[in-house]
This record gives C-alpha cells, structure tokens and sequence, in this order.
C-alpha cells in the first residue's frame, strides 16, 4: 500500500494511520530507506505502508477516511523552536518518574 504524505504530516502521524502506534515509526524507517527521522518527510513523497487490521485504531481511520495531520515535522520544526526561545535545559534531573528537579 502506498501513502502520500499531506502537509505538516510526520512520521508518527502516518504510524497512528496505517499501524495504531508510535512504535511503527520504525517498521516505516525500515520499508523506506530514503526517510530518516530526523528529517521532515515533503509533501507529496510517496510512502509504502501496510494497514494494520488487527489493530482498532488503524481500522477506525481506515474505515472513517481520517487523515492525522499534528502540524509539527519531527525535529525540524521543534529544534528551531527550542532554538528560538531557548527553552531547553539539560541541567536537571528526575528525582523519580514523575518529578524533575532543575
């Protein structure tokens, strides 16, 4: 099956789509040797994914035709985000899995 990717349209988005998961990300890295993740996938470029059927998710956006569009491009945009408001700090750490303490 082939996929074509829509504006603002990630990686994780066209997982959630065909496979009900994140973690699909890698099957789709693994079947299209020209993406990497830490690039922005063009609009237009053509994608070979598989749909899920045995997952819920995969078959309720197959079944209603919805298309997942997040508007963030993996990295790209988020690494100039945090270069701009110089938002990132790497100084802290977890106390436990639910606090971190700068």
């Amino acid at each position: 099956m082939e996929h074509i990717v829509t504006d603002k349209q990630s990686l994780i988005d066209i997982a959630l789509m065909y496979y009900g998961n994140i973690d699909a990300v890698f099957a789709i890295l693994q079947n299209n040797s020209e993406l990497n993740f830490d690039s922005p996938i063009v609009p237009g470029t053509k994608i070979k994914v598989e749909l899920d059927k045995t997952n819920d998710f995969a078959r309720y956006f197959d079944k209603n035709k919805i298309e997942i569009s997040t508007g963030i491009n993996e990295f790209t945009e988020l690494s100039a985000w945090i270069l701009a408001t110089n938002y990132w700090r790497d100084h802290g750490i977890w106390k436990d899995t639910e606090f971190w303490q700068d």
